[in-house]
């Protein structure tokens, strides 16, 4: 009876039946392409759990682990579950792309993000000298001896290249992302998505091929102001969207947040009632942004969960207390009745909330979002399809045509740097030569 090697497998914990016996059902998918559904029956329920866990162990391609065509996991030596590990594939790669493409703190940021594709590719748990080397050692400059105890530990517990699938790498782009700040993330998954890309080049990876990893901090480019909405045609769609097959008035606060504020849409739904003060200079408000609600990488990342992370509110300083924001009194009236009227009570509740109580998400306020833009503008308009996102550009453009220092935007907006927001920005902000003229001509000389 010949084997068919698996791709994964995907198990469902033993259930009791009627007659008293327990049933197991997994679903295997194979190298070829096809998938199919199984069950086994067992009299006792050890007896299925422990079926499962040879389950498991085929999943993980631990020790050449493959199905039968009964789908029976059993050991065999098909190269198509055997060969090169993860660990032989990240450690071979590492060093010619670290030093060609990498600054020395650039490096150490990519390190990390390799560290955390070797740890989650590993079938068993590391021994002492391979946890030491891996978290001391490895992709230094000390890591110079390719028969190093801790190193060829970590070759022995690594799962096949081979049997890397798409679960796996879902795994491994989460535990990248979390909780750090923007910019080491997407230095973190750059060199994941490096390293796959050439795995895939040299057909090392042949179920992921061409799979590329989106990073959180891509870049933006320069925002075109006649993409951006008008005062007017912000409040038209804010009135669109507080309809009730919309984000209705419970949610009509959300885009003032967003445009009044600069917010990014994870930052938004991640705040709670306890995050506003009042300014009693004005009748504005400060949003305390300590946190983001985000989906780390929508390409592997398949259900509909969403992390609360620190990463987007990393403030300009470096640290990862996040900033605060200022919302100007009009957008801030809104808020105010908002509270009264929508949100809850307690300080710990969330801000903005579904019907059901439970936080928004991202995806929750995504496709009413989509909705209500193209309920609102004809297909024709600019502004059919207006991302979450264009009122943060919204946000920005006004801020720095109004005279706003670039150091204080900074600090408000939670952009790293004045050339960032500059080189983003630099083709919304007025340049009307008389303009500035006439400001250098008000100057005392």
């Amino acid at each position: 009876m010949s084997a068919a090697a698996i791709r994964s497998v995907s198990s469902y914990a033993p259930k009791k039946l009627a007659s008293g016996n327990w049933q197991v059902r997994w679903r295997v998918f194979r190298i070829d392409g096809t998938e199919s559904m199984r069950k086994a029956t067992f009299e006792k329920r050890g007896q299925a759990e422990a079926h499962r866990e040879r389950l498991t162990d085929a999943q993980l391609g631990r020790d050449g682990w493959t199905l039968t065509p009964k789908g029976d996991p059993v050991q065999a030596d098909d190269d198509l579950v055997s060969g090169i590990s993860v660990a032989e594939v990240v450690l071979d790669h590492y060093w010619p792309f670290a030093r060609r493409n990498l600054a020395p703190n650039g490096r150490k940021a990519a390190s990390y993000g390799l560290k955390v594709l070797l740890r989650e590719t590993t079938t068993s748990p590391l021994s002492k000298a391979a946890d030491d080397w891996l978290r001391r050692v490895a992709f230094t400059t000390k890591d110079t001896d390719p028969n190093a105890e801790g190193r060829e530990d970590l070759i022995a517990v690594s799962m096949p290249a081979r049997a890397l699938d798409r679960k796996k790498i879902q795994q491994v782009v989460v535990e990248a992302g979390a909780g750090v700040s923007i910019a080491t993330e997407h230095r973190r998954w750059g060199a994941i998505s490096a390293c796959l890309k050439w795995g895939a080049e040299q057909d090392l990876f042949p179920v992921i091929t061409g799979v590329k990893v989106r990073t959180m901090a891509e870049g933006e480019d320069e925002v075109d102001p006649k993409t951006l909405p008008t005062p007017e045609e912000l409040l038209h769609f804010i009135d669109v969207w507080a309809g009730d097959e919309f984000g209705g008035e419970r949610l009509r606060a959300l885009p003032w947040v967003l445009a009044g504020a600069g917010l990014r849409i994870g930052e938004a739904v991640a705040l709670d009632v306890g995050s506003i003060t009042e300014d009693p200079r004005t009748n504005g408000m400060w949003l305390r942004v300590n946190r983001s609600m985000s989906t780390p990488n929508a390409n592997f990342v398949d259900d509909d969960d969403e992390l609360i992370r620190g990463t987007k509110a990393k403030g300009p300083t470096g640290n990862r207390k996040g900033r605060t924001a200022f919302l100007p009194s009009e957008p801030a009236a809104i808020l105010r009745t908002h509270l009264v009227e929508h949100a809850g009570k307690k300080a710990v509740d969330p801000l903005f909330a579904k019907t059901t109580g439970g936080r928004c998400t991202t995806d929750y306020i995504g496709g009413r979002w989509r909705r209500a833009a193209r309920a609102a503008f004809a297909p024709d308009h600019h502004l059919h399809d207006m991302k979450r996102h264009t009122l943060r550009h919204y946000f920005a453009t006004r801020a720095l045509n109004a005279g706003v220092p670039l150091r204080a935007l900074c600090q408000l907006g939670g952009w790293r740097s004045p050339t960032i927001l500059l080189e983003v920005y630099i083709q919304a902000m007025e340049s009307d030569a008389t303009v500035a003229a006439d400001r250098l001509e008000g100057l005392n000389w």
